[in-house]
């Protein structure tokens, strides 16, 4: 019997919508649910019943696109999840996690599945207190280090273009990872499973995509506004051969960090090639070559002040300070951290995670590994 499935919230990705439409799509009972407060958001999908689906069809689990007819569209959180053995999660910004989630908590099944389908910045970790707090001492959570899909649209129409694959799927506490792999891997044969959430949290796509080509193009990015520009292309212009220099070097940082903490290291444009292909030399030319990169949009031109005022606080801090913690030094990550900090003039080491935040202060390495194993 197929697990009945809650999808909530919706990022500017799409994914929460996502996963309702396309598990729909699958045969799935699905419940698509959000907060009172963005019920504007779902409005139009509940005037519709559903979501209409194109795109390409292999983008999606279901391989199918046409109209998806919701099974329930709601903001009762508590109807929505009272039966729900599997809950989605698509919340951004990543600062809003903990309050968003404190709404959930108490309506979640015990003995539910929690999976976080964005780019980390350690959610499981972060919520966990807030289940404890609830006695929900049964439910699993799950994590990735990136979304499923790639698909825009809005007002019920969405359409898909990719489907990374390969995605690495962490669970807290790692000790459960089988039970809750076998549920996930039946709905995503995608995914595959990580060591734990350490694994995912410093494989996080945005922390090693973005800070790079933001930092040597900032002046790009201003004169462009300075000029009348309301968008640029970060990506397709901004990628260049001396941000993937700077990208790798960034990323050889990781190597020592994962060792120390018994995690795998995936080189970055191992990462890129792994889910969007490609082909060339160097990171630049790999990531340039492929059609997902040539097809992304061009943003606001304060973008990039947006993405890491997320990637640096919540995904770059803690990674640094695990790294000090086990004696490795991290320049460059340490060095992005100061200099966006004068450029956007804030105190990341302040307003980051800080290892207590994430319920790991004052233990030492193994003691952590050992935590995010057995909880």
């Amino acid at each position: 019997m197929k697990p009945i499935i809650a999808s909530f919230g919706n990022s500017a990705l799409n994914i929460g919508h996502g996963i309702a439409a396309d598990l729909t799509l699958a045969g799935y009972k699905v419940h698509l649910c959000d907060l009172p407060r963005f019920h504007e958001m779902i409005r139009p999908i509940q005037k519709l019943g559903g979501i209409h689906v194109g795109g390409d069809p292999n983008a999606l689990t279901s391989k199918k696109t046409g109209f998806a007819k919701i099974k329930m569209i709601t903001t009762d959180l508590e109807n929505a999840l009272k039966d729900a053995d599997v809950l989605f999660i698509d919340i951004y910004p990543a600062h809003d996690v903990e309050a968003r989630f404190e709404a959930l908590a108490p309506y979640i099944k015990d003995g539910a599945i929690v999976n976080f389908n964005n780019y980390g910045y350690w959610p499981s970790l972060r919520v966990s207190t807030i289940l404890k707090e609830e006695g929900k001492e049964n439910v699993i959570l799950t994590e990735t280090s990136a979304p499923f899909y790639v698909t825009r649209g809005k007002e019920g129409f969405l359409n898909f273009s990719l489907m990374r694959k390969g995605i690495p799927l962490s669970v807290f506490p790692s000790k459960k990872s089988s039970e809750a792999f076998k549920v996930l891997k039946q709905i995503y044969p995608t995914f595959e499973l990580a060591k734990n959430v350490l694994h995912t949290n410093f494989d996080n796509l945005n922390m090693q995509g973005h800070a790079a080509t933001a930092l040597l193009n900032v002046a790009f990015f201003d004169r462009a506004k300075e000029h009348g520009e309301s968008t640029v292309y970060f990506y397709r212009t901004g990628i260049t051969f001396h941000t993937g220099i700077l990208s790798e070097a960034q990323d050889r940082e990781r190597i020592k960090v994962c060792k120390a903490y018994n995690v795998p290291y995936i080189p970055f444009r191992e990462t890129i090639m792994r889910y969007y292909g490609g082909s060339g030399k160097t990171l630049a030319e790999i990531e340039l070559s492929t059609k997902f990169i040539q097809g992304i949009p061009a943003y606001s031109t304060d973008m990039w002040a947006r993405w890491l005022k997320a990637d640096l606080p919540l995904a770059m801090v803690p990674f640094v300070f695990l790294a000090d913690l086990a004696e490795i030094s991290t320049p460059i990550h340490r060095g992005f951290i100061n200099v966006f900090g004068a450029i956007l003039e804030t105190d990341f080491w302040k307003t980051g995670l800080t290892l207590g935040k994430l319920g790991l202060a004052d233990l030492s390495v193994r003691e952590i590994i050992r935590y995010v194993t057995d909880g």
